[in-house]
């Protein structure tokens, strides 16, 4: 599998369109994103990583020679993700990552994230669309004002009644 990085973080945008990372591209494994993000390793190693982002994100292997800032937000999206796992993180912190995208792309994103799950990556996901979270999780914990106020499994946690009364209210 070759030399694995400790950790990555995959922010959501500011809801205004903003990129989560700063705009780039992966023209060739030894672009910028791509280079940068994948330090200490041969170039083929290198160009199997980018192999790995691209069958994840088509989108962005047709979109190789376009600058970031021309990429919609879910392309931005999968960039972001893409240039994380250059560095074949054993742990990746999603954070809102739906944030502000058509639902097509939340698809799309989410299942890139089902494949990683099943490739065994480790995620740590923040999210406000519960369902979705739910459908990738094990282990849930459910926060209001800043306590953890639910947890358990993602199976208990989805039948708990509390988990409805924190979304819809009436829960303080």
């Amino acid at each position: 599998m070759g030399k694995s990085g400790e950790h990555a973080v995959v922010t959501g945008g500011g809801g205004s369109g903003t990129p989560p990372l700063p705009p780039t591209s992966f023209r060739t494994p030894n672009a910028h994103g791509g280079r940068k993000a994948a330090r200490g390793v041969s170039a083929a190693e290198r160009a199997d990583r980018l192999s790995h982002v691209y069958s994840l994100f088509p989108d962005l292997k047709q979109r190789r020679a376009s600058g970031g800032t021309l990429m919609s937000g879910g392309q931005q999206q999968m960039l972001a993700i893409g240039r994380a796992l250059m560095s074949r993180p054993r742990l990746v912190l999603f954070d809102e990552i739906s944030l502000g995208l058509a639902p097509v792309m939340m698809d799309r994103l989410y299942l890139a994230l089902a494949e990683l799950r099943a490739a065994g990556l480790t995620m740590l996901i923040v999210e406000q669309d519960v369902e979705r979270a739910l459908e990738l999780a094990d282990q849930v914990h459910v926060m209001e004002h800043g306590r953890i106020a639910l947890s358990g499994t993602a199976d208990d946690v989805r039948r708990n009644p509390a988990l409805k009364q924190l979304y819809i209210g009436g829960a303080d």
